[in-house]
C-alpha cells in the first residue's frame, strides 16, 4: 500500500484545518552529526579512563573485576564494539 492510499490529498488535509508541517532541513545531517559527537566522547571516556585507572582504583578502592565492569559499560555503548560483541 502506498502513501498516497493511506494519506488524503493534500487539499483535503488544509481545508479541513490543520495545517501541513515543513520538513526539518538537514534533519539526517543533525542526526549524524549528533550520533558522531556522541561517539567521540565516548571513545574520549574511555580513553580517559584507560589514563586515570591506577589513581581512580586507589581513591575508590576500586579492584581488577570493577573497572573492568566499568570498561564493558562503555564498550557496549560503542557501535563498532556492538558488532564485535555480538560475533
Amino acid at each position: 500500500m502506498s502513501c498516497r492510499q493511506l494519506l488524503p490529498p493534500m487539499t483535503d488535509r488544509l481545508q479541513s484545518g490543520t495545517q501541513a508541517r515543513r520538513p526539518i532541513q538537514g534533519l539526517r545531517w543533525w542526526i549524524g552529526g549528533l550520533l558522531f559527537t556522541s561517539t567521540v566522547i565516548n571513545y574520549l571516556d574511555r580513553q580517559t579512563l584507560s589514563l586515570l585507572a591506577p589513581f581512580l582504583k586507589i581513591q575508590y578502592h576500586w579492584t581488577n573485576s570493577d573497572y573492568a565492569n566499568l570498561l564493558m559499560v562503555f564498550a557496549s555503548h560503542m557501535p563498532s564494539d556492538k558488532r564485535r560483541l555480538a560475533v
